[in-house]
C-alpha cells in the first residue's frame, strides 16, 4: 500500500468544497427550467447522473 501524500489529501479536500459550489450552481439552475421538475425530466436526470456516476467508479477502481 503506497503512503498517502499530504499534497493529495489537500486536494481531494479542494475538489469536495468545490463541488458545494458545483451542486449548488446546478441546482439553481435546474430550479429555473420547467422540464426538470416533471416526472420525465426528473428520470431523465436521474438514469444521466446514474450513467455518470457508473462510469466514474469504474474508472476510479480501474486502478
Amino acid at each position: 500500500m503506497k503512503p498517502i501524500r499530504r499534497s493529495l489529501v489537500a486536494w481531494e479536500m479542494v475538489l469536495l468544497f468545490a463541488s458545494i459550489f458545483v451542486f449548488r450552481s446546478a441546482w439553481t439552475l435546474l430550479d429555473r427550467w420547467a422540464w426538470a421538475g416533471q416526472t420525465t425530466g426528473l428520470i431523465t436526470l436521474l438514469l444521466i447522473g446514474s450513467a455518470v456516476s457508473l462510469v466514474a467508479f469504474r474508472a476510479i477502481n480501474k486502478s
